[in-house]
This record gives structure tokens, C-alpha cells and sequence, in this order.
């Protein structure tokens, strides 16, 4: 089993890397994975990590037409990513600021991010630090996620719970999204309801590999919803993508389609 969970992942790794160049991508989605699990996991442990996790979940979700890429990460850190300076910050900063075209961010959204940065500051005081504001919430993931809409502007309902996730509160495979892709494959789990073997699934992919159970958790996410920050669309979604997808027929019991083409695949040899 664990040979066939390391192909498994090997050949979804391989239709998200090559579906990436096929699209002209600039970041390897296996990378992308491996740095955002690396930051997630410092953030955790660090108020600035913290803060900047709720700057991206502000850009990605919360303002719905700014144009996010992660290429942008290290800028974003950059400008944004100094909790005292944006909360100090004069509003002829803010308008100094706004004028950064490669940053991008209009006036009202500087000023929003400000406002949120002097909600986190007076958290952090309160709380002794933005560590024990999330550890304030015992790990409950969606009394996080409620708690953040709550206290901060433009963290929208998908934003929070992200931000729960990024911060370690939600276990690998409990996304619908990756137990269907795991259920779709052949005799590895027991329906997508089948929580225990979906995350022994994912156990078993981490153990036959060199990554972790959130980069396997990702990587099967980003398969089945896709990524915008990195440009990849959804490859197994509810109507699967088959000719984009490389997985073998012997994997997934549901793949209708040849790799690249319409024609359909005969599964009379299979049985």
C-alpha cells in the first residue's frame, strides 16, 4: 500500500507541476506548498508571522478585486508586514503608500489594513501576545474562525477559516474538496464520508514521502480546488478535468478520459 500511496501522490504532484508550465506559471506548485507549510508552521510561534497571515488573508479574500499572487508575498512583507509601523501610521503615509503601483493597494485599503493593525496591537495587549489570542480559542477551529470575523474588518467567513487552518486548528482531509479526490480513487477509502481512512490515507502518503501531512493535505487540495495565488485551476473538481489529469486508470476508479484527449477510456481490462 504505501508503494502505491507514494505513486498516488507522485502522479498528482506531476499533473499539478506540468498543468502549472502548460498554463505558464512562474512558482512550482510543489514548492509553493513546501514554503507556505514552512511559514504556517513559524507563524504559529511568532506575533509577526501572525500579523502577516491576517495581511494575506485580508489581500487574498477580503478585498475582492485585488489581484493577489504569491509572487507578491515578499512585497507584501515589505510594506505591510510592520504591526507598530501600520499602526502608528499618519494618513499622509497611508496616501504615500496608496501611490505604490506595484503594490497595488487603493487608499481605503491601506486604511482598512491600518485599522486592523491597531485591532491587532490592542489585542496583543490585552492578550500578552497574538500566540495566546489564538491559543485563547483551545483549538476549536470555528471558534477561531468566528472570532477573527468579529474582530477584524475584511476577514470574510472563507478567510477565517483559513486563517484557522494556516494556524493548525483544522486536521489534514477535512476538507469535502480532498475526501472526494481521495474517494474517487480505487479501493484506497470507504466513500468521502469515511473520515478515518481518508486521514489514514494522507497518513500513509506523508509516510511513504518526504512531506508532511499538511504539504500531502495541500497538494490534494490545490488538485481538487486549485490555487489562484499561483494560477493553477482545479484539476479533479466535481466535473473533473480527466484530460489534464496524469493519473493512472488503476488509481482512480472514476477517470473517464485519456490524458489529453476526449477519447474515453475502456476499463474492460481492468476486471
Amino acid at each position: 500500500m504505501s508503494d502505491r500511496l507514494k505513486e498516488l501522490l507522485g502522479e498528482i504532484v506531476e499533473s499539478l507541476e506540468e498543468d502549472a508550465k502548460s498554463r505558464g506559471g512562474q512558482v512550482i506548485p510543489l514548492q509553493f506548498v513546501k514554503e507556505e507549510a514552512a511559514r504556517w508552521k513559524s507563524a504559529r510561534e511568532d506575533d509577526a508571522g501572525i500579523w502577516f497571515t491576517i495581511v494575506l488573508m485580508m489581500l487574498r479574500f477580503g478585498f475582492k478585486r485585488f489581484p493577489y499572487r504569491y509572487e507578491m508575498k515578499d512585497l507584501v512583507l515589505e510594506k505591510l508586514g510592520d504591526l507598530d509601523a501600520l499602526a502608528e501610521m499618519e494618513d499622509k503615509d497611508k496616501r504615500v503608500l496608496a501611490q505604490d503601483e506595484i503594490l497595488g493597494l487603493n487608499l481605503q485599503q491601506i486604511r482598512s489594513v491600518a485599522k486592523n493593525a491597531r485591532t491587532a496591537k490592542m489585542l496583543l495587549n490585552d492578550f500578552g501576545s497574538l500566540i495566546d489570542l489564538v491559543a485563547s480559542f483551545e483549538g476549536v477551529a470555528a471558534d477561531l474562525s468566528e472570532g477573527m470575523e468579529e474582530m477584524f474588518s475584511y476577514l470574510t467567513p472563507e478567510a477565517t477559516k483559513e486563517f484557522a487552518r494556516q494556524m493548525g486548528l483544522v486536521k489534514p482531509g477535512s476538507d469535502p474538496a480532498v475526501r472526494r479526490v481521495l474517494s474517487r480513487m480505487d479501493d484506497l477509502v470507504d466513500g468521502s464520508l469515511d473520515l478515518e481512512g481518508i486521514q489514514r490515507a494522507i497518513q500513509g502518503m506523508a509516510e511513504s514521502t518526504e512531506h508532511s501531512e499538511e504539504e500531502v493535505d495541500s497538494l490534494l487540495r490545490i488538485f481538487a480546488s486549485g490555487e489562484d495565488q499561483i494560477g493553477v485551476s482545479a484539476i479533479c473538481d466535481v466535473k473533473s478535468s480527466c484530460f489534464r489529469c496524469r493519473l493512472s486508470k488503476e488509481q482512480c476508479s472514476e477517470r473517464r478520459f485519456e490524458f489529453g484527449s476526449s477519447l474515453e477510456i475502456s476499463r474492460a481490462d481492468s476486471y
